[in-house]
Protein backbone atom coordinates (compact mmCIF):
# COMPACT_ATOMS: atom_id res chain seq x y z
CA UNK A 1 0.00 0.00 0.00
CA UNK A 2 3.17 2.36 0.49
CA UNK A 3 3.05 5.46 -1.99
CA UNK A 4 -0.41 4.10 -3.80
CA UNK A 5 -3.17 6.81 -3.84
CA UNK A 6 -6.14 5.52 -2.36
CA UNK A 7 -9.02 5.11 -3.94
CA UNK A 8 -12.81 4.67 -1.65
CA UNK A 9 -11.50 4.41 1.71
CA UNK A 10 -13.83 1.63 3.12
CA UNK A 11 -13.25 1.98 6.97
CA UNK A 12 -12.62 -1.36 8.86
CA UNK A 13 -12.49 -2.20 12.90
CA UNK A 14 -11.58 -5.95 13.64
CA UNK A 15 -10.92 -8.24 16.21
CA UNK A 16 -9.40 -11.49 15.66
CA UNK A 17 -8.45 -14.40 18.87
CA UNK A 18 -6.77 -17.20 18.31
CA UNK A 19 -4.23 -19.79 19.82
CA UNK A 20 -0.66 -17.53 20.08
CA UNK A 21 1.25 -19.88 17.65
CA UNK A 22 -1.40 -18.68 14.78
CA UNK A 23 -1.39 -14.91 15.38
CA UNK A 24 1.78 -14.34 17.10
CA UNK A 25 3.43 -14.41 13.43
CA UNK A 26 0.79 -12.36 12.08
CA UNK A 27 1.37 -9.66 14.39
CA UNK A 28 5.06 -9.80 14.93
CA UNK A 29 5.05 -9.25 10.72
CA UNK A 30 2.57 -6.24 11.04
CA UNK A 31 5.21 -4.61 13.98
CA UNK A 32 8.21 -5.48 11.77
CA UNK A 33 9.30 -2.29 9.69
CA UNK A 34 11.56 -4.25 7.68
CA UNK A 35 8.71 -7.16 7.18
CA UNK A 36 7.66 -6.13 3.56
CA UNK A 37 5.01 -9.24 3.50
CA UNK A 38 1.56 -7.33 4.26
CA UNK A 39 -1.33 -8.51 6.91
CA UNK A 40 -3.22 -10.13 4.16
CA UNK A 41 -0.54 -11.63 2.31
CA UNK A 42 0.23 -13.07 5.66
CA UNK A 43 -3.45 -14.10 5.82
CA UNK A 44 -3.70 -15.28 2.74
CA UNK A 45 -0.89 -15.37 0.46
CA UNK A 46 -1.43 -14.78 -2.96
CA UNK A 47 2.41 -14.06 -3.97
CA UNK A 48 3.74 -12.09 -6.77
CA UNK A 49 0.20 -8.84 -7.00
CA UNK A 50 -2.32 -9.27 -9.18
CA UNK A 51 -5.71 -6.86 -9.61
CA UNK A 52 -8.08 -10.36 -9.95
CA UNK A 53 -6.12 -12.56 -7.56
CA UNK A 54 -6.04 -9.71 -4.65
CA UNK A 55 -9.79 -9.06 -5.60
CA UNK A 56 -10.15 -12.72 -5.55
CA UNK A 57 -8.48 -14.06 -2.70
CA UNK A 58 -8.95 -10.82 -0.01
CA UNK A 59 -11.64 -9.08 -1.59
CA UNK A 60 -9.54 -6.03 -2.03
CA UNK A 61 -7.48 -4.90 -4.49
CA UNK A 62 -4.61 -3.82 -1.79
CA UNK A 63 -2.89 -5.19 0.66
CA UNK A 64 -3.62 -2.88 3.80
CA UNK A 65 -1.81 -0.60 6.14
CA UNK A 66 -2.18 -2.65 9.58
CA UNK A 67 0.24 -0.67 11.70
CA UNK A 68 -2.72 0.66 14.17
CA UNK A 69 -3.47 -2.84 14.82
CA UNK A 70 -2.56 -4.09 18.56
CA UNK A 71 -2.30 -7.50 20.54
CA UNK A 72 -3.22 -8.81 23.73
CA UNK A 73 -3.16 -11.87 25.27
CA UNK A 74 -6.73 -13.50 26.17
CA UNK A 75 -5.40 -16.17 28.86
CA UNK A 76 -5.36 -19.93 28.11
CA UNK A 77 -2.66 -19.95 25.36
CA UNK A 78 -5.05 -17.25 23.13
CA UNK A 79 -4.29 -14.05 21.83
CA UNK A 80 -6.44 -11.12 19.82
CA UNK A 81 -5.48 -8.72 16.99
CA UNK A 82 -7.73 -5.77 17.03
CA UNK A 83 -7.60 -2.20 15.60
CA UNK A 84 -8.63 -0.15 12.68
CA UNK A 85 -7.49 -0.06 8.78
CA UNK A 86 -8.73 1.49 5.89
CA UNK A 87 -9.04 -1.07 2.34
CA UNK A 88 -9.56 0.16 -0.72
CA UNK A 89 -13.11 -0.01 -2.20
CA UNK A 90 -14.73 -2.89 -0.19
CA UNK A 91 -13.47 -4.57 3.35
CA UNK A 92 -11.50 -8.21 3.31
CA UNK A 93 -13.99 -9.98 4.02
CA UNK A 94 -12.76 -12.94 1.39
CA UNK A 95 -8.82 -13.07 3.33
CA UNK A 96 -10.74 -12.89 6.86
CA UNK A 97 -12.73 -16.01 5.50
CA UNK A 98 -10.21 -18.11 4.28
CA UNK A 99 -7.91 -17.45 7.43
CA UNK A 100 -10.54 -18.41 9.70
CA UNK A 101 -11.12 -21.53 7.72
CA UNK A 102 -8.30 -22.67 7.47
CA UNK A 103 -7.28 -22.12 11.02
CA UNK A 104 -10.73 -23.75 12.88
CA UNK A 105 -9.52 -21.81 16.41
CA UNK A 106 -10.00 -18.79 15.17
CA UNK A 107 -12.74 -16.12 15.28
CA UNK A 108 -13.08 -12.85 14.15
CA UNK A 109 -15.08 -10.06 13.54
CA UNK A 110 -15.28 -7.26 11.47
CA UNK A 111 -16.92 -3.76 11.43
CA UNK A 112 -16.60 -2.16 7.88
CA UNK A 113 -17.94 1.08 6.29
CA UNK A 114 -17.49 2.71 2.78
CA UNK A 115 -18.76 6.36 3.03
CA UNK A 116 -18.31 7.30 -0.99
CA UNK A 117 -20.50 4.17 -1.79
CA UNK A 118 -22.77 4.02 0.79
CA UNK A 119 -22.45 0.78 2.24
CA UNK A 120 -21.72 -0.42 6.09
CA UNK A 121 -21.74 -3.80 7.37
CA UNK A 122 -20.54 -6.39 9.38
CA UNK A 123 -19.03 -9.70 9.19
CA UNK A 124 -18.19 -12.70 11.75
CA UNK A 125 -16.09 -15.52 10.93
CA UNK A 126 -19.35 -17.51 13.06
CA UNK A 127 -22.71 -16.18 10.86
CA UNK A 128 -23.55 -14.46 7.62
CA UNK A 129 -21.67 -11.07 6.41
CA UNK A 130 -24.60 -8.22 7.87
CA UNK A 131 -24.26 -5.64 4.85
CA UNK A 132 -26.71 -2.16 4.62
CA UNK A 133 -26.63 0.22 1.76
CA UNK A 134 -28.14 3.51 2.38
CA UNK A 135 -27.67 5.56 -0.06
CA UNK A 136 -31.07 7.47 0.64
CA UNK A 137 -31.14 7.59 3.91
CA UNK A 138 -31.09 10.99 5.98
CA UNK A 139 -30.03 11.18 9.33
CA UNK A 140 -33.75 10.71 10.34
CA UNK A 141 -34.31 7.14 8.37
CA UNK A 142 -30.48 6.01 8.71
CA UNK A 143 -31.62 4.37 12.22
CA UNK A 144 -34.10 2.09 10.51
CA UNK A 145 -31.51 0.75 8.45
CA UNK A 146 -28.53 -0.20 9.95
CA UNK A 147 -27.76 -1.25 13.31
CA UNK A 148 -26.96 0.59 16.41
CA UNK A 149 -23.83 -1.44 17.02
CA UNK A 150 -22.16 -0.25 13.60
CA UNK A 151 -24.00 2.98 14.10
CA UNK A 152 -22.11 3.87 16.79
CA UNK A 153 -18.84 2.46 15.71
CA UNK A 154 -18.62 4.88 12.32
CA UNK A 155 -20.89 7.58 13.91
CA UNK A 156 -22.38 7.47 10.33
CA UNK A 157 -25.67 9.60 11.17
CA UNK A 158 -23.83 11.98 13.47
CA UNK A 159 -22.04 12.35 10.08
CA UNK A 160 -25.00 12.46 8.19
CA UNK A 161 -26.87 15.12 10.40
CA UNK A 162 -23.44 17.13 9.88
CA UNK A 163 -23.61 16.89 6.19
CA UNK A 164 -27.32 18.03 6.33
CA UNK A 165 -26.77 20.87 7.98
CA UNK A 166 -23.62 21.95 6.15
CA UNK A 167 -26.24 21.56 2.90
CA UNK A 168 -28.53 24.29 4.69
CA UNK A 169 -26.11 26.87 4.92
Amino acid sequence: MKGKAMPNWCENVLYIKGPLQTLVPIFESIIDINDEVGFLENLVPIGKWNYGTAVEEWGTKWDVDASALDFKLEGDGMCSIEGSFNSAWSPPIAALNTFCNNNQATYAKLYYYEPGLAFTGKWTSEDEDEYYEFSEATSSTIEDIIPEDIDDIFGISESLKHWEESQEE
